[in-house]
């Protein structure tokens, strides 16, 4: 009885392992480079930053998902630490803002909640970041760091990226949830991999 046992709850647990990875992944290696290895255009972009503002610890990553190959800039600025990422033809794609969720507007705040709820029975935050893109007008970004400074935010798009650890009956691990303006779910990723060198 005991082995039959055994033998059904293993058959289970390699059956939930597939249908847990029947799903987005994000699964990335990112390393840290020289400032000399990002792309020239996106230092260019990025000097209003390094240059007219009080920015510290500037650091930079070279990020690849296997497929595609992403530059990031993490600094702190104003008393947040942000990431500023780039394609590596030197395109701005976001900024990213690290923010507790409590900064989020409380009604967004109970849709992110309720949503994780719904999709989790146990979960735990564990970074919060807001994320800032061009608006469908400006497809390339190159006005999002100057709409930013500006506090112009009719140019632009904010988002919310939250990573997760949680759990229900058929997955456990973690989780990057990203979520529109209103606290929609736009998107879920199962982390499978991340480099160390990249936190903080």
């Amino acid at each position: 009885m005991t082995l039959k046992y055994l033998f059904t709850a293993l058959l289970s647990l390699l059956f939930l392992s597939q249908v847990s990875f029947a799903q987005d992944l994000k699964e990335e290696v990112e390393n840290s480079i020289d400032k000399d290895e990002m792309p020239a255009s996106a230092l260019d972009a990025l000097e209003d930053f390094l240059e007219d503002q009080i920015v510290t610890d500037t650091d930079y990553y070279r990020e690849t998902d296997g497929e595609t190959i992403t530059f990031e800039a993490k600094l702190n600025w104003q008393g947040y630490q942000y990431s500023i990422e780039f394609t590596d033809e030197g395109l701005l794609l976001d900024i990213e803002q690290l923010i507790e969720f409590s900064e989020i507007p409380e009604k967004i705040q109970d849709r992110i909640t309720e949503i994780m709820e719904e999709q989790f029975s146990k979960f735990r935050m564990t970074r919060v970041q807001r994320q800032f893109i061009a608006d469908e007008e400006d497809e390339e970004g190159e006005d999002v760091i100057e709409d930013f400074l500006e506090n112009d935010m009719d140019d632009l798009v904010v988002r919310y990226e939250i990573e997760v650890e949680g759990q229900n009956r058929s997955e456990m691990g973690s989780f990057e949830m990203l979520f529109d303006s209103e606290g929609e779910l736009i998107q879920r990723r199962r982390i499978v991999r991340r480099s160390i060198d990249n936190i903080w």
